[in-house]
């Protein structure tokens, strides 16, 4: 009966589906431009991509190059390539390169020579997204053959993003040079910030900071010009604080952070805002001010689940656009033969759907004598189902608890084995070194005053090294005395420690004003999961546990 009904669904299920596509009426876009000229269909594609309503450009990409019979070849290949454009502004980046090779395929085949360099440099910009640098090289050459001198900027600009993201600083220089030297033929001029901004980086990472300040501020001041492009201006701001900070001028770099900030916060530009709350806590937290950092991080914290729960509406979002294009190609392509087809079909699936409804209706009402029936059958199951595992689970805590008595008494044979050995061991370790008693507990002394006294031991850089220079003596030393008087290297030593540090926080009765990873932070973990492995290695839970437990002990006690 169940595979019977199964059948009648998915019959009712294609044909719905079918009679619904026929019936479907196209959207408002395909009914509006299908009769425009290809050349207006790019005009008002090319007006609908500036404004940023990508959607809109796509349905106009989209009903040129499906018609390839009525429309001029270099129309297509345009088409094809702007579509490709608007995809990777959008982050699709596979649907992008799709785009990009059927633009090229097509422009190869009618030896369209003056465009081709275009499809070219977009493959390349592509791979250096993914990092293929190799074949971006590649389809940068193919295209500096074909491109002429006034569009040889951006694809010189490229040249020296890929040796500045390999780390050839040097030649990074030298092409950036080299397109700075074509700014005056160059047709892309909306792109001399992106030059500007990237030649300040090679400087700050030459340490020539009087240069970088100076290009920093010439990016400012070139996309200052341009209307459209506030967000950058934000992100050069914060540029140039990050330069001050970067040489530890704090007052500076706060001037231009507030800066920043105040742009980012009139567009609600969450990621310069995140950076900026970053940037605080790291000058608050290195100017000692353990409060403030803990505040600032507190809100980058925020804004980073901000951001991605942002990110993964946009995913949805995009994905719901992409689904929506593929339809309206589909669509686009099959437009007059659904139109043939409509009419003669839409009564005799009515007519089936009327039927099936009909059958299902029967079905169901069957399937529910029958459910009702073996659920009364499944009541009487489930009472010996019941019966037999209190049976089970009895005879399994019996066996459970006579096994834990055994081990009890085997770790206590074990201890007891193990007593008379451990003073003589102790002395053995301290006479198999060659450190002088007395200079051993001294070490030993002053490492745990360190330990527990010392808030250098929450630096996440705190090493053995610096550990040996704080109690004057040297990194052997210091790790024989760790690891024979302890019983453990210097990585677990030091986190027994901080762990202790996090437990005082997290019994603060302001602890609740914090992230665990918030806290993580202050006692020298870079990482929230590295915290949490650690933290039940030591304590035998996870901090959120532990924390949950330590509300429930306060509610507890306030009733």
């Amino acid at each position: 009966m169940k595979k019977l009904f199964l059948l009648f669904i998915a019959c009712f299920g294609i044909c719905y589906l079918f009679a619904q596509q026929t019936n479907k009426q196209y959207p408002p876009e395909i009914e509006k431009y299908i009769n425009s000229s290809p050349e207006r269909l790019l005009e008002i594609a090319n007006d609908f991509f500036a404004k940023n309503s990508y959607d809109s450009a796509l349905v106009c990409y989209s009903l040129i190059y499906n018609n390839p019979a009525k429309i001029n070849d270099t129309t297509i290949v345009i088409a094809l390539n702007r579509a490709g454009n608007v995809f990777y502004r959008n982050s699709n980046y596979k649907t992008a390169f799709e785009m990009y090779l059927r633009a090229l395929k097509r422009c190869e085949a009618i030896d369209y020579t003056t465009y081709i360099w275009k499809i070219y440099h977009n493959l390349a910009i592509i791979h250096i997204a993914f990092k293929g640098y190799e074949k971006a090289k590649n389809y940068l050459q193919l295209a500096e053959k074909y491109v002429k001198d006034e569009d040889l900027f951006m694809i010189t600009l490229n040249w020296g993003v890929i040796m500045s993201k390999t780390q050839q600083h040097d030649s990074a220089m030298f092409y950036y040079q080299k397109a700075y030297s074509l700014k005056d033929i160059n047709l892309q001029n909306r792109f001399l910030d992106l030059l500007y901004n990237n030649m300040a980086d090679i400087y700050l990472t030459q340490k020539n900071y009087d240069s970088a300040i100076y290009y920093f501020r010439l990016a400012i001041a070139e996309v200052e010009k341009i209307k459209d492009k506030d967000y950058a201006k934000t992100e050069y701001t914060q540029n140039i604080g990050a330069f001050y900070y970067h040489i530890k001028n704090y007052d500076s770099a706060i001037y231009y952070f507030d800066k920043s900030k105040m742009m980012a916060e009139e567009l609600n530009l969450l990621e310069v805002l995140s950076k900026d709350y970053l940037y605080r806590y790291k000058i608050a937290r290195e100017n000692g001010n353990t409060s403030l950092a803990l505040q600032y991080h507190e809100e980058f914290s925020e804004l980073q689940d901000s951001i991605l729960n942002l990110q993964k509406y946009g995913e949805i979002n995009q994905l719901e656009m992409y689904h929506d294009m593929e339809e309206i190609d589909k669509q686009i392509q099959q437009l007059h033969i659904e139109q043939e087809i409509k009419e003669r079909t839409i009564n005799l699936q009515r007519t089936i759907q009327v039927i099936l409804w009909v059958v299902v209706i029967v079905v169901i009402l069957v399937l529910i004598f029958i459910y009702k029936q073996n659920r009364r059958l499944n009541d009487s199951y489930q009472i010996l189902v019941d019966k037999n595992i209190e049976i089970v689970n009895t005879d399994s805590q019996n066996r459970k608890l006579t096994d834990q008595y055994k081990q009890k008494i085997k770790e206590l044979e074990v201890k007891l084995s193990k007593t008379q050995y451990v003073h003589q061991e102790n002395v053995e370790r301290i006479k198999s070194h060659n450190i002088d008693e007395e200079l051993y507990n001294e070490i030993k002394i002053k490492i745990l005053e360190i330990m527990n006294t010392d808030p250098a031991i929450c630096n996440s850089n705190f090493s053995i090294y610096k550990l040996a220079e704080l109690v004057d003596s040297n990194q052997n030393y210091v790790s024989k005395v760790i690891n024979e008087s302890f019983g453990k290297n210097f990585k677990s030593f030091v986190n027994e420690y901080r762990i202790k540090n996090a437990l005082k926080f997290l019994k603060d009765d302001n602890s609740k004003k914090y992230k665990i990873e918030s806290i993580a932070a202050m006692v020298g973990f870079e990482s929230r999961s590295t915290f949490d492995i650690v933290f039940k290695e030591n304590v035998g839970v996870t901090p959120s546990f532990f924390l949950n437990s330590l509300f429930k002990k306060e509610s507890n006690n306030l009733q």
